[in-house]
């Protein structure tokens, strides 16, 4: 019936982009990762996507994505910057654990009617990471440029 209706007003369908998966780093293997994360903590139930994004060379000077998930294609992506040794397996470890929950813990909307995306569960499941404070640690020094991320 779409189609149908697409021919009629002249209405082009619109091409799925295929992403291609690269989860293999220069230190970090993703796709590895992911699956230990999920055997660990979501007792191997999650079916999702990984990817490395970006070119691992330019620094944001302002607000930077460490990571990304997209609920429709079911896709993890994570900064390419985060593949350098001056980055701990931990705080990659935690950036993946932290994009997993939020195919876990959809967002929800709130009374006052706007969506919560890091909220009250999410936040105290997220907490339940090993490494947790050593990860917030880290994105501490990050934010100040007190490590090397050049």
């Amino acid at each position: 019936m779409t189609s149908v209706l697409n021919r009629l007003f002249g209405r082009k369908k619109r091409k799925r982009r295929t992403v291609v998966l690269r989860p293999y780093g220069k230190l970090y293997n993703l796709q590895e990762i992911y699956e230990e994360l999920n055997n660990e903590y979501f007792d191997a139930k999650l079916d999702l996507r990984i990817s490395w994004f970006g070119n691992g060379v330019s620094v944001p000077k302002t607000r930077m994505l460490f990571g990304s998930y997209n609920h429709q294609t079911k896709l993890i992506k994570i900064n390419r910057l985060l593949d350098r040794a001056s980055v701990p397996e931990y705080f990659v470890r935690y950036i993946i654990y932290h994009e997993m929950l939020h195919d876990l813990l959809p967002p929800i909307r709130q009374k006052n009617g706007r969506r919560s995306i890091h909220h009250k569960e999410f936040n105290a499941r997220e907490k339940q990471f090993p490494d947790y404070a050593l990860a917030q640690e880290f994105l501490k020094k990050w934010k100040k440029r007190a490590i090397d991320v050049s």
